[in-house]
C-alpha cells in the first residue's frame, strides 16, 4: 500500500469514529458561525446536541499561507478543548480566545471535555 493511501484509510476511519461517538451533536441543526477572518481566509463554527450536553467546534483555515499562534476569538464557551485528531489538550482562556498553529488548508476539530 501506498503511505497516501493509509492516511486516508487513518482519516477516514477518524472521522467515522468521530461520526458515531458525536453523532447527536452533529445530526442536530444547532450550527452557529462565531469567527471569521476574510484577511486570513479562516472561518470557525460551533455544533452541538439539543441537550447542550456535546459540544465541538471546527477551525478551517483556507488561505495558502500557515497560521502560527493564531488567535480565534469568540469560543462559545471557556474550558478546555481536545484537538480531535491528535488528542491535545487546549485552554481556552476567560476571553475566550484560542490560540492555535494551522497549516495552509488545514481545519481542526476540537471537542470541549467534561
Amino acid at each position: 500500500l501506498h503511505i497516501e493511501t493509509v492516511h486516508y484509510c487513518h482519516f477516514r476511519c477518524t472521522m467515522i469514529r468521530l461520526r458515531h461517538e458525536h453523532k447527536f451533536c452533529l445530526k442536530s441543526d444547532n450550527l452557529d458561525f462565531f469567527y471569521e477572518d476574510l484577511t486570513n481566509y479562516l472561518f470557525a463554527y460551533h455544533r452541538y446536541d439539543n441537550n447542550q450536553t456535546d459540544h465541538i467546534i471546527i477551525i478551517i483555515n483556507w488561505s495558502e499561507k500557515v497560521l502560527e499562534n493564531y488567535q480565534v476569538k469568540h469560543i462559545p464557551i471557556k474550558g478546555q478543548w481536545k484537538e480531535w485528531t491528535t488528542d491535545n489538550i487546549v485552554d481556552v482562556n476567560d476571553n475566550n480566545i484560542l490560540t492555535l498553529n494551522l497549516e495552509s488548508q488545514q481545519g481542526k476539530i476540537f471537542i470541549l471535555q467534561k
